[in-house]
């Protein structure tokens, strides 16, 4: 679903397909997580951190992905970067997507 959702994005102004795939992509990786495809979230959050580098969404992800295959040392040191990247902020999240909210 998502590898196909690029091709739906073409027309779209540029500005604001860059959003649209960054959300898509971290819809992706949610449903990969819920899936407990855990590695496979996990490339995707990647993903996403290489092209919006610090990005607090997909830290999030990135962390729990991680957490969730026992990776400890390298989830603690994602933990580490989503609390540097999300201090100030009003928004509590339990999720890397509103679009999944309190999972």
């Amino acid at each position: 679903m998502y590898r196909s959702r690029g091709a739906c994005l073409d027309p779209i102004q540029p500005q604001r397909q860059g959003n649209l795939e960054r959300a898509a992509r971290i819809q992706y990786g949610e449903m990969r997580d819920l899936q407990r495809r855990f590695a496979e979230a996990e490339q995707v959050f990647r993903e996403d951190l290489r092209k919006l580098p610090g990005n607090g969404w997909g830290l999030y992800g990135l962390q729990r992905a991680l957490q969730m295959q026992r990776k400890t040392e390298e989830s603690a040191e994602v933990e580490r970067q989503f609390d540097a990247a999300w201090r100030g902020a009003d928004l509590k999240i339990k999720s890397p997507c509103l679009c999944f909210p309190g999972v």
